[in-house]
């Protein structure tokens, strides 16, 4: 009898999801991982997607964390003192070991850790999913909600964000300008449509593409100065990737070009430069999403 109620009571104390990793390449493509047991309330977690981060501290999570600390946006700088993981793309399996987590959450970054990191303890697969990516947000605030009992605020915050989309998409609505989604690094130029790292602004927010045939890929069709000539954008976004992974290249220096300022974002000054850690970094979390949305905004006004 002893037995069988400590079992029922092991069985409460966990949650099933079901989890799956991206395969490298094409940012839309999935590869079931099946179903993960994860416990509820655990004590030691170590969060390889700084976007997740940002929900756990926007909710209060307590918990022993463990993240890769190096490499930490200053609006996560309280978990500097935090167990060193390793790296977003290096995971440091005998720290880990030592550390012995509850549970591991990771995303795109780390789906080649995956079978790995889940000898260590029940790994949660969340990045988010091009394709429906404000819907992915909602679902990992949530998630992470039910994991920590914190269902109610988890609402709330879904809440505050779908305000702050519905607002974005009240401008967009009445918006017919063409829209370059760009990211800059070093030097090259590459371009992102629907189905791709950036591409929400379309499907999600309502945006017009200045074409609707870019190729979806990890790291954008790559472009030049005449690409951007024929398309004729009314409105340039870049994210420069430069500022964060290093280069001797400025994204606004790179843009600097006779084609560049002779389209119709050029001549209006609607070459728009989008903060690189929000997009780049801690995309997917509750603050940064806030953040991509009121850039957007903003930028209609």
């Amino acid at each position: 009898m002893k037995n069988i109620t400590k079992l029922l009571l092991g069985l409460t104390l966990l949650m099933v999801f079901a989890v799956s990793c991206a395969k490298g390449g094409n940012d839309g493509e999935k590869d079931s991982k099946g179903n993960v047991e994860v416990p509820v309330k655990p004590k030691k977690v170590v969060v390889f997607d700084y976007g997740v981060l940002d929900i756990m501290n926007e909710l209060g999570i307590e918990a022993e964390i463990g993240t890769a600390v190096q490499n930490l946006p200053s609006s996560l700088e309280k978990y500097k003192k935090s167990l060193d993981a390793g790296s977003l793309h290096e995971p440091n399996f005998e720290k880990l070991n030592e550390f012995a987590p509850d549970l591991i959450i990771i995303s795109a970054r780390q789906e080649k850790s995956y079978d790995e990191l889940s000898k260590i303890a029940p790994t949660l697969y969340m990045g988010v999913n091009p394709d429906k990516y404000i819907a992915s947000v909602y679902e990992n605030i949530r998630t992470i909600g039910k994991i920590f009992g914190k269902e109610k605020e988890a609402d709330e915050k879904v809440a505050e964000l779908t305000k702050e989309v519905e607002e974005v998409k009240g401008l967009t609505a009445k918006f017919d300008k063409r829209v370059l989604m760009a990211l800059t690094n070093d030097g090259k130029i590459s371009a992102y449509g629907a189905g791709s790292r950036f591409g929400f602004v379309f499907t999600d927010l309502g945006l017009k593409s200045v074409d609707e045939k870019i190729k979806v890929s990890t790291h954008g069709q790559e472009i030049n100065y005449e690409y951007i000539a024929e398309k004729n954008p009314d409105i340039i976004y870049y994210v420069d990737r430069a500022k964060i992974a290093g280069g001797s290249k400025d994204g606004g220096d790179v843009l600097k070009n006779s084609l560049v300022d002779g389209t119709n974002a050029g001549k209006s000054g609607k070459i728009v430069a989008l903060d690189p850690v929000t997009w780049y970094i801690v995309a997917g979390g509750f603050n940064s999403t806030k953040t991509q949305l009121n850039e957007i905004k903003a930028s209609l006004k």
